[in-house]
Protein backbone atom coordinates (compact mmCIF):
# COMPACT_ATOMS: atom_id res chain seq x y z
CA UNK A 1 0.00 0.00 0.00
CA UNK A 2 2.84 2.61 0.78
CA UNK A 3 4.27 1.87 -2.68
CA UNK A 4 1.09 2.54 -4.00
CA UNK A 5 0.65 5.68 -2.31
CA UNK A 6 4.40 6.64 -3.30
CA UNK A 7 3.50 6.31 -7.38
CA UNK A 8 0.62 8.36 -6.44
CA UNK A 9 2.21 11.39 -5.03
CA UNK A 10 5.01 10.71 -7.99
CA UNK A 11 1.97 10.34 -10.79
CA UNK A 12 0.47 13.82 -9.15
CA UNK A 13 3.93 15.99 -9.27
CA UNK A 14 5.97 14.53 -12.39
CA UNK A 15 5.28 16.02 -15.29
CA UNK A 16 5.43 14.09 -18.35
CA UNK A 17 6.13 10.23 -18.70
CA UNK A 18 6.43 8.43 -15.55
CA UNK A 19 8.12 4.81 -15.87
CA UNK A 20 8.27 2.52 -12.91
CA UNK A 21 9.85 -0.58 -13.09
CA UNK A 22 9.11 -3.82 -11.28
CA UNK A 23 11.65 -6.89 -10.17
CA UNK A 24 9.13 -9.65 -11.92
CA UNK A 25 6.10 -9.72 -14.09
CA UNK A 26 4.90 -11.65 -10.38
CA UNK A 27 5.84 -8.48 -8.59
CA UNK A 28 4.03 -6.21 -11.23
CA UNK A 29 0.59 -8.27 -11.38
CA UNK A 30 0.50 -8.93 -7.65
CA UNK A 31 1.01 -4.62 -6.98
CA UNK A 32 -1.60 -4.14 -9.85
CA UNK A 33 -4.06 -7.05 -8.27
CA UNK A 34 -3.90 -5.56 -4.76
CA UNK A 35 -4.74 -1.96 -6.33
CA UNK A 36 -7.41 -2.52 -8.21
CA UNK A 37 -9.02 -5.13 -5.69
CA UNK A 38 -7.90 -3.85 -2.26
CA UNK A 39 -7.28 -0.26 -2.37
CA UNK A 40 -8.87 2.95 -4.22
CA UNK A 41 -4.57 3.52 -5.45
CA UNK A 42 -5.49 2.09 -9.01
CA UNK A 43 -8.28 4.83 -9.44
CA UNK A 44 -5.53 7.08 -8.05
CA UNK A 45 -2.89 6.59 -10.41
CA UNK A 46 -5.32 6.95 -13.22
CA UNK A 47 -7.02 9.96 -11.96
CA UNK A 48 -3.06 11.90 -12.77
CA UNK A 49 -1.70 9.81 -15.57
CA UNK A 50 -3.26 7.36 -18.01
CA UNK A 51 -1.80 4.17 -16.58
CA UNK A 52 -0.13 1.61 -19.16
CA UNK A 53 1.00 -1.73 -18.47
CA UNK A 54 3.59 -3.71 -19.83
CA UNK A 55 2.33 -7.19 -21.99
CA UNK A 56 3.86 -10.34 -21.18
CA UNK A 57 2.92 -11.03 -24.97
CA UNK A 58 5.52 -9.60 -27.34
CA UNK A 59 2.95 -8.80 -30.00
CA UNK A 60 0.88 -6.70 -27.69
CA UNK A 61 3.96 -4.35 -26.56
CA UNK A 62 3.56 -2.25 -29.82
CA UNK A 63 0.58 -1.18 -28.81
CA UNK A 64 0.78 -0.43 -25.50
CA UNK A 65 3.86 1.38 -26.53
CA UNK A 66 1.94 3.46 -28.59
CA UNK A 67 -1.13 4.16 -26.14
CA UNK A 68 1.67 5.42 -23.91
CA UNK A 69 3.81 7.71 -26.62
CA UNK A 70 0.73 8.98 -27.67
CA UNK A 71 -0.83 9.89 -24.04
CA UNK A 72 2.75 11.64 -23.58
CA UNK A 73 2.60 13.83 -27.23
CA UNK A 74 -1.10 14.30 -26.68
CA UNK A 75 -0.92 15.89 -23.16
CA UNK A 76 3.00 16.27 -22.62
CA UNK A 77 1.99 18.11 -19.00
CA UNK A 78 -0.32 14.87 -17.76
CA UNK A 79 1.91 12.39 -19.89
CA UNK A 80 1.54 8.90 -18.75
CA UNK A 81 2.35 6.49 -16.33
CA UNK A 82 4.09 2.88 -17.51
CA UNK A 83 4.47 0.31 -15.61
CA UNK A 84 7.04 -2.56 -16.95
CA UNK A 85 9.72 -5.29 -15.31
CA UNK A 86 13.56 -4.61 -15.23
CA UNK A 87 15.06 -6.93 -17.81
CA UNK A 88 11.83 -7.00 -19.48
CA UNK A 89 10.50 -5.91 -22.88
CA UNK A 90 10.40 -1.69 -22.41
CA UNK A 91 13.57 -1.86 -20.01
CA UNK A 92 15.76 -3.56 -23.09
CA UNK A 93 16.66 -1.26 -25.67
CA UNK A 94 13.41 1.02 -25.61
CA UNK A 95 14.53 4.52 -25.84
CA UNK A 96 12.80 6.91 -23.35
CA UNK A 97 13.69 10.73 -24.21
CA UNK A 98 12.19 13.74 -23.03
CA UNK A 99 9.40 14.19 -21.79
CA UNK A 100 8.38 10.62 -22.16
CA UNK A 101 11.00 9.76 -19.16
CA UNK A 102 10.46 12.59 -16.71
CA UNK A 103 11.11 10.20 -13.73
CA UNK A 104 11.95 6.64 -13.44
CA UNK A 105 11.10 4.85 -10.16
CA UNK A 106 12.73 1.20 -9.99
CA UNK A 107 10.45 -0.62 -7.26
CA UNK A 108 13.06 -3.51 -6.45
CA UNK A 109 15.87 -5.58 -7.18
CA UNK A 110 15.62 -8.10 -10.33
CA UNK A 111 17.12 -11.08 -8.20
CA UNK A 112 17.42 -14.21 -9.95
CA UNK A 113 14.98 -17.31 -8.68
CA UNK A 114 16.92 -19.31 -5.92
CA UNK A 115 16.30 -22.29 -7.58
CA UNK A 116 17.72 -22.13 -11.22
CA UNK A 117 19.95 -24.07 -12.03
CA UNK A 118 22.85 -21.66 -13.40
CA UNK A 119 22.06 -19.59 -9.67
CA UNK A 120 22.60 -23.06 -7.87
CA UNK A 121 25.99 -23.49 -10.36
CA UNK A 122 27.33 -20.59 -9.63
CA UNK A 123 26.29 -20.70 -5.76
CA UNK A 124 28.11 -23.54 -5.60
CA UNK A 125 31.23 -22.45 -7.52
CA UNK A 126 31.54 -19.38 -5.01
CA UNK A 127 30.93 -21.56 -1.88
CA UNK A 128 33.70 -24.01 -2.96
CA UNK A 129 36.14 -20.74 -3.82
CA UNK A 130 35.15 -19.29 -0.14
CA UNK A 131 35.90 -23.00 1.36
CA UNK A 132 39.17 -23.34 -0.27
CA UNK A 133 40.13 -19.98 1.21
CA UNK A 134 38.74 -20.79 4.45
CA UNK A 135 40.84 -23.99 4.53
CA UNK A 136 44.09 -21.91 3.59
CA UNK A 137 43.19 -19.29 6.05
CA UNK A 138 42.90 -22.01 9.05
CA UNK A 139 46.85 -23.91 7.72
CA UNK A 140 48.43 -20.24 7.44
CA UNK A 141 47.24 -19.58 10.68
CA UNK A 142 47.92 -23.08 11.79
CA UNK A 143 51.66 -22.33 10.50
CA UNK A 144 51.38 -18.68 12.23
CA UNK A 145 50.49 -20.30 15.83
CA UNK A 146 53.19 -23.10 15.46
CA UNK A 147 55.98 -20.77 14.24
CA UNK A 148 55.34 -18.28 17.23
CA UNK A 149 54.98 -21.12 19.61
CA UNK A 150 58.34 -22.55 18.47
CA UNK A 151 59.37 -19.11 18.64
CA UNK A 152 58.39 -18.17 21.95
CA UNK A 153 59.89 -22.44 23.13
CA UNK A 154 63.06 -21.30 21.58
CA UNK A 155 63.39 -18.01 23.04
CA UNK A 156 62.78 -18.81 26.84
CA UNK A 157 65.26 -21.64 26.27
CA UNK A 158 67.51 -19.17 24.56
CA UNK A 159 68.21 -21.68 21.95
CA UNK A 160 67.93 -19.68 18.34
CA UNK A 161 68.04 -22.66 16.31
CA UNK A 162 64.54 -23.62 17.22
CA UNK A 163 63.17 -20.45 16.94
CA UNK A 164 63.43 -20.62 12.76
CA UNK A 165 65.59 -17.58 12.75
CA UNK A 166 69.10 -18.11 11.06
CA UNK A 167 71.02 -16.15 13.73
CA UNK A 168 71.85 -13.33 11.49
Amino acid sequence: NELGRTLVNFARVVTGGLLVFFPSYAALESAIGYWKERSNIWNDLAKWKPVVVEPRVSAQLRQVMDEFNNAVDTNPTRGALLMAVCKGKVSEGMDFTDAKARAVVITGIPFAPAKDPKVLLKKKHLDDLVMADKQQQRNNSKKLATHVSKSALGYSQGNREQTGQTGQ
